[in-house]
């Protein structure tokens, strides 16, 4: 099998068949499976999907994971929906689709497929573009991706700083799945997480196209209380990275420092127990940094009010080294389009 493509979907019957449509109508001269994985879902999103895997009974495959009545849309049941897609995979190249997502075009996977096929980018471990943000509330679409971006290779520890590509948009080598299925990783297959288990594995390949669409629909966790729970959760992603390659210390620091000054500036004690559910079952050895910001001063040693006072300095001063290097590169950039 040479592509898969996974899609994961949860009650998103306005947008499964836009997603679904949008993977079949690529030109695709190779062989390939569509694998879709659906979190338990209640409207009619499995229907639709059976609909057109009696299109296409050779290519598409559904896999349904049971939900309790009284079960919440979480990460953890979305990074073992992913997981275990990956499981059942079998291509070459794969790719993540999410269910209220969709492709651009009849070209994106061909191109991407021809790079990675190409040996002069044996290097990469990936192939990735530019993605169509479409903020549903407000009727507004923008690129994700600053257009100043030229097409090329990116170094992993350039990109893991500056940059952010969306995972609809990766299309990956299959041997990144080992690390992805590692038990100790498998429940934390966020966004991020993909991607950065994917560098681990080689450098980026971007193309600077619009192939495809993610639509904002405002139910994430970035509102409120909602947000101190999303920090969080970057920062056990955080963790997980600096368990895997310590060497990007410094570049995991960066990527994060909006995490680390949000629950420096606005995590509060009554925060604590909304918190406490999601890091009650782990280590503290692996998980050391979320520990450290999830209690407060009075509440640590001697040895780690130290630790929590320096890490809260490094944050300002790699802030300000971000701020800097970020206008470096657009000096560049600006001064490039002049000559």
């Amino acid at each position: 099998m040479k592509v898969s493509i996974l899609i994961t979907a949860y009650n998103c019957e306005q947008y499964i068949d836009d997603a679904i449509k949008s993977v079949v109508i690529q030109e695709m001269p190779f062989s390939w499976e569509l694998l879709v994985g659906d979190d338990g879902s209640s409207d009619t999103t499995q229907e639709r999907i059976n609909k057109w895997i009696n299109r296409f009974p050779n290519n598409i495959k559904l896999y349904i994971m049971q939900r309790d009545k009284d079960s919440k849309k979480d990460g953890t049941r979305a990074a073992k929906n992913r997981a275990n897609l990956l499981e059942k995979a079998t291509g070459e190249y794969l790719i993540f689709l999410d269910g209220d997502d969709q492709f651009i075009g009849t070209q994106k996977i061909k191109k991407q497929v021809e790079l990675l096929d190409d040996k002069k980018y044996i290097e990469c471990s990936c192939v990735a573009h530019n993605i169509m943000a479409n903020d549903i509330n407000n009727a507004k679409k923008y690129p994700l991706v600053d257009t100043f971006l030229h097409e090329g290779i990116i170094d992993s520890k350039y990109y893991w700083e500056k940059l952010y590509f969306h995972t609809n948009t990766i299309l990956f080598r299959s041997c990144c799945k080992e690390l992805m299925l590692n038990p100790k990783y498998r429940n934390f297959l966020n966004d991020n997480f993909i991607t950065y288990i994917i560098l681990q594995y080689g450098k980026i390949y971007y193309i600077n196209k619009l192939w495809a669409q993610y639509n904002l629909t405002g139910d994430g966790l970035w509102t409120g209380k909602k947000r101190t729970y999303g920090c969080f959760r970057n920062l056990i992603i955080f963790d997980l990275q600096l368990d895997i390659d310590k060497s990007f210390e410094k570049s995991c620091f960066i990527r994060h420092l909006y995490d680390f000054k949000y629950i420096f500036e606005n995590y509060k004690k009554e925060d604590q127990p909304y918190i406490e559910p999601l890091i009650k079952n782990l280590d503290k050895k692996t998980f050391h940094y979320t520990f450290l910001m999830y209690h407060f001063y009075q509440d640590l040693d001697k040895n780690d009010r130290i630790e929590k006072k320096k890490l809260q300095f490094k944050i300002t001063i790699l802030q300000i080294y971000y701020n800097v290097s970020v206008h470096l590169d657009k000096l560049i950039v600006h001064m490039k389009k002049i000559k």
